[in-house]
């Protein structure tokens, strides 16, 4: 009997440390259960009325449970890449509600602005899980609007020392390079292998035209066959890199134009302000 029990426990604590490890180490409740599978399920309504109960939302779940390769999900990485710019906002404003709700029950003396401004730039800022960056592939310039309205920092960078822009750049995201360029990203910020957005959009650009060229001499000697698709998407990559090597290269153009003319500007209102007479030049 005193084994088995033993042997009861060991599955039990097995079967914790399985549950820990899947969800980043956070034990669910069983109202973050529902919450999360909710978003899984795209029930956004659902989703967004256990949020505003107060239930936390800032929960995540490995996509492949077991796996050490797997990544991890959460309500505001699903809503942002599935869901309409409506649905983020009101979860990050149902979100940093309940946060900021907690702090004030604990005593904490701050103004619910602050607190508010406070609790959205830690929760959209976190090193490890930039929600901005995770709008990247879903290009919604009102995503990213709404993420910037909320604290997070558009020139956040990852461990590698990638910005939202750089993701953007090298993966070829025409609107999402555009809708960061509007919202002021850092134009030639180097990323840890010493590359600006700018080169790492040209360097994709090269590559992708070498891959188009060479294919095009392996079909021409008859090798292989690429149907006309196949052909048209190649095609079509190129044009998007180009796109984004132009709107990259402009923007960094009118940057430095406008610093000129401001430079400029300030170089001759100095140089012809008038010099205002003091007492001692006055004639007695």
């Amino acid at each position: 009997m005193f084994g088995s029990l033993v042997y009861c426990l060991s599955v039990t604590l097995l079967f914790v440390s399985l549950w820990l490890t899947e969800c980043h180490g956070q034990v669910l409740s069983p109202d973050e259960a529902v919450l999360i599978s909710a978003a899984k399920n795209h029930k956004w309504d659902e989703m967004i009325a256990h949020a505003k109960k107060g239930v936390n939302v800032d929960v995540e779940q490995k996509v492949i449970p077991g796996s050490d390769k797997s990544y991890f999900i959460s309500p505001l990485k699903l809503a942002i890449n599935e869901a309409d710019a409506k649905v983020v906002e009101e979860l990050i404003n149902a979100g940093v509600e309940n946060k900021v709700n907690q702090r004030i029950k604990s005593g904490d003396k701050g103004t619910k602005e602050e607190l508010i401004k406070e609790e959205g730039a830690k929760w959209l800022n976190r090193k490890e899980d930039f929600p901005i960056s995770d709008a990247v592939f879903r290009g919604d310039e009102d995503i990213f609007k709404i993420l910037v309205k909320h604290g997070a920092d558009v020139n956040a960078h990852n461990i590698h020392g990638k910005s939202a822009l750089h993701k953007a750049a090298e993966k070829g995201r025409v609107v999402a390079v555009k809708a960061l360029i509007d919202l002021g990203a850092e134009l030639e910020e180097k990323d840890k292998d010493g590359f600006t957005p700018l080169e790492l959009a040209e360097n994709k650009l090269k590559v992708t035209e070498g891959a188009k060229n060479d294919l095009a001499k392996v079909v021409a000697v008859g090798k292989i066959k690429v149907t006309e698709e196949e052909k048209k998407a190649y095609q079509e990559f190129v044009d998007v890199m180009r796109m984004i090597v132009d709107l990259l290269g402009n923007a960094i153009k009118d940057k430095k134009s406008r610093k000129q003319a401001a430079d400029a500007a300030r170089t001759y209102t100095h140089s012809n302000t008038p010099r205002t007479k003091g007492l001692r030049d006055l004639p007695i």
